[in-house]
């Protein structure tokens, strides 16, 4: 009886044994697993956290680009061919006539369009070809003549202003108010300057 006895209670034991091994192996495949998930939620975070910082890097570049390009306008109209004024002149003779001699009216078949630049460093003591546009809406907005005329101007390499005039065939215009739009550009580098509005009213001749 007492061996019997014995070897029962060493097979529970030993039963008890294994399951004892069972149920901390349990727990370590569990906290294996959970260490897991929490990395794979880590690494979920930092690739979210990534793809955040090269959207931000992306958008702060294409700020940077947008920068870049307005600085490189503002510098293209700070020492680019610039545009100051334009008019209608009754007669031209001398850089500053684009206002002094200014009329808001034309009689006859020519309208003489006077410009005043700013010349670049670039252009300064030489001689020019300046291409005059000139654009003309009537009271409805539409384009009742449009035409550009060149001119040779020379620059003085003290004085960066340049003004210069061109002469509008307006023969077959009807009697009526408009507003011109004029613009110049620098034949030899393509260089154009923004357009400026003038209003003036052409007249026919009398017969």
């Amino acid at each position: 009886m007492k061996r019997r006895t014995l070897l029962a209670l060493a097979g529970v034991v030993g039963t008890s044994g294994c399951l004892g091994y069972d149920v901390v192996e349990e727990d370590r495949r569990t906290e294996r697993k959970v260490r897991i998930a929490e990395l794979e939620a880590t690494l979920e975070r930092r690739d979210e956290q990534i793809r955040r910082f090269e959207e931000a890097l992306t958008d702060r570049e294409e700020t940077i680009g947008d920068l870049q390009s307005r600085l490189s306008t503002l510098r293209e109209r700070l020492d680019g061919l610039r545009l100051n004024q334009a008019s209608l002149v009754a007669d031209w003779a001398e850089v500053g006539d684009v206002a002094r001699r200014a009329t808001d009216s034309v009689t006859g078949d020519t309208a003489t369009v006077a410009v005043n630049c700013t010349a670049p460093r670039s252009m300064m003591h030489s001689t020019r070809r300046l291409a005059v546009s000139v654009e003309m809406r009537n009271l409805n907005d539409e384009i009742a003549l449009a035409d550009t005329v060149e001119s040779t101007v020379e620059i003085d390499p003290d004085q960066r202003l340049v003004e210069t005039t061109v002469d509008v065939d307006v023969t077959y215009l009807p009697s009526s108010w408009y507003v011109g739009f004029v613009g110049v550009r620098d034949v030899e580098t393509g260089a154009t300057t923004r357009r400026e509005s003038v209003e003036f009213g052409v007249e026919a001749e009398s017969a």
